[in-house]
């Protein structure tokens, strides 16, 4: 596990934390977020680092978050306490071989399909509170609309949030 920046006794220094999971529903066994470390080593340090860029970039706590599967996992500022649903995060996907068809792909048989190599890839996502530009808003359902863009590296996912992400506090912008 990578070594995270804290506060020291009395500082005022941002921090960064892992976050440990949160019950869906009360008074079921059901956790989300509860992945804590990414699945492989390399995983868990790129997004360490997507951490370390957002606690630079914006000067707030960050915590990282992994799904409980730890294939995909990010970095999130905190703003009164709680995270705000804005990453920049990482994750493990299947590469996809050379020339498939997208219904070829999505046809693959589940043992081929698991025999083949991970890659990783960065993305980042804004929940549509804290989009600047509506338009850019391309995933979910009328509950929960948000934008998602993969990128080639973090500091190009963390160009892309400066864009577009608002980020509650900064110049007195965004939602409380």
């Amino acid at each position: 596990m990578r070594e995270l920046p804290q506060k020291g006794e009395g500082m005022t220094t941002p921090t960064i934390t892992r976050h440990k999971g949160k019950v869906c529903v009360p008074g079921l066994p059901f956790m989300y977020g509860a992945g804590y470390e990414g699945a492989t080593e390399e995983l868990d340090r790129l997004v360490v680092r997507a951490a370390k860029m957002l606690w630079k970039a914006y000067s707030l706590d960050v915590e990282i978050r992994f799904n409980t599967n730890r294939r995909s996992g990010g970095a999130h500022p905190i703003v009164n306490g709680e995270a705000v649903s804005i990453g920049l995060s990482a994750g493990l996907k299947k590469q996809r071989p050379d020339g498939l068809t997208d219904q070829q792909w999505w046809e693959m048989p589940r043992p081929e399909y698991y025999a083949l190599p991970d890659v990783l890839y960065t993305y980042t996502f804004i929940d549509a509170p804290y989009c600047a530009d509506p338009a850019i808003i391309n995933q979910g359902n009328p509950d929960h609309r948000y934008a998602y863009h993969e990128h080639k590296t973090l500091a190009a996912g963390l160009r892309w949030l400066k864009r577009y992400a608002v980020v509650p506090g900064e110049e007195g912008k965004g939602p409380e």
